[in-house]
């Protein structure tokens, strides 16, 4: 399945406002599908943030990589699943 086709299936769920696909490395977006109004490039800078700073303290702490983030706000979530190397 194409990453169009995933980021429309993704987004064809009530409730979903965009999905994104995110570098981890640099946070750079990579593909997107957002409803009008969403800054894409900022959500996804802080996804990449996120996650990478996620996987960094785990590693530290000699634990396994995260499977699933979710960043919880009053105006909705950020859900990442970290993707291994293609």
């Amino acid at each position: 399945m194409s990453a169009a086709a995933v980021l429309e299936r993704i987004t064809g769920v009530p409730g979903v406002r965009g999905a994104l696909l995110v570098s981890s490395e640099d946070g750079l977006l990579v593909a997107e599908r957002v409803m009008e109004g969403i800054d894409a490039r900022a959500v996804a800078a802080l996804v990449g943030s996120l996650v990478g700073r996620v996987a960094r303290t785990l590693d530290r702490a000699t634990m396994r990589a995260p499977t699933f983030v979710q960043l919880r706000c009053a105006e909705g979530a950020v859900l990442a699943a970290p993707a291994g190397s293609s």
